[in-house]
C-alpha cells in the first residue's frame, strides 16, 4: 500500500465500484455514501461545465441532505461526448447496441469531474479532465456479443475500459483512470496537499 490516511476522515459519496476500487488500490480508506442529486440535470453549455455541475451537485446535495461537516468528501461525475452529444449510461440494451455503433471507428472524449470539499476548512476542489479515445471499427457481432455481456448497462458511453470493453479502444490519449471514472493521480495528489492522507 502506498499511502495511509490522516486524522482527517474521508467519505467517498459515489456508489461507483470503479471509484471505489481506485482508491482502495493504493491504500487509501474510507467510508462510502450513496450520494444524492444524481438525476439532476444542466443546461448543456460545454462538457466540462456541465460534468462540474454534476459534481459539485452531488457533493451539495448529499452534505445538505445528510448534515454532514466533518470530514474530508469527495464526489465524481463521468460523461463520454463526441460533437457535442453526451453518450450517459444507456438506458437499455438497445440503447447501448446505438451508442456502440455511433462510437465504433472514431474518437469520442471522456470527461470526469471531481469535487473535494472539507466544509470545516471552507476547502473545496473542483476539477475536470478529458482523455481521448478511439474505438477500433467492429463486426457486429462483437457489439452484440459485448452488450449480451450487461457490461454496458451502468457505463458512461455503454462501456467498460477495465472490463471486457478493453477489446474495443484502439487508442487513448490522457489519464486511463479517467475514463474509468477517477483521475487518480490528480485526486491523490489534492488529497495530499490538504492533508487528507499522506504517504505510508
Amino acid at each position: 500500500m502506498i499511502y495511509k490516511n490522516s486524522h482527517i476522515p474521508f467519505y467517498l459519496l459515489s456508489s461507483s465500484p470503479r471509484r471505489i476500487e481506485l482508491l482502495k488500490s493504493v491504500g487509501i480508506d474510507f467510508y462510502v455514501i450513496k450520494p444524492y442529486g444524481e438525476d439532476i440535470e444542466f443546461k448543456f453549455k460545454s462538457p466540462r461545465y456541465y460534468v462540474e455541475r454534476k459534481a459539485l451537485n452531488k457533493m451539495t446535495e448529499t452534505l445538505s441532505r445528510l448534515g454532514l461537516k466533518e470530514g474530508a468528501f469527495l464526489t465524481a461525475d463521468t460523461i463520454v461526448v463526441r460533437k457535442k452529444k453526451i453518450y450517459e449510461k444507456p438506458a437499455d440494451e438497445e440503447a447501448a447496441i446505438k451508442t456502440l455503433k455511433s462510437l465504433e471507428g472514431k474518437w469520442h472524449t471522456v470527461f470526469t469531474a471531481y469535487c473535494l470539499t472539507i466544509p470545516e476548512k471552507n476547502i473545496q476542489v473542483l476539477k475536470s479532465l478529458r482523455t481521448q479515445v478511439k474505438f477500433k471499427v467492429m463486426k457486429e457481432r462483437e457489439i452484440l456479443n459485448y452488450v449480451a455481456t450487461k457490461e454496458p448497462l451502468d457505463k458512461a458511453g455503454a462501456y467498460a475500459l477495465q472490463g471486457y470493453g478493453l477489446f474495443m479502444v484502439e487508442r487513448i490519449e490522457g489519464s486511463f483512470t479517467n475514463v474509468i471514472g477517477l483521475p487518480l493521480t490528480e485526486v491523490i495528489n489534492d488529497m495530499l496537499k490538504y492533508g487528507i492522507i499522506k504517504p505510508r
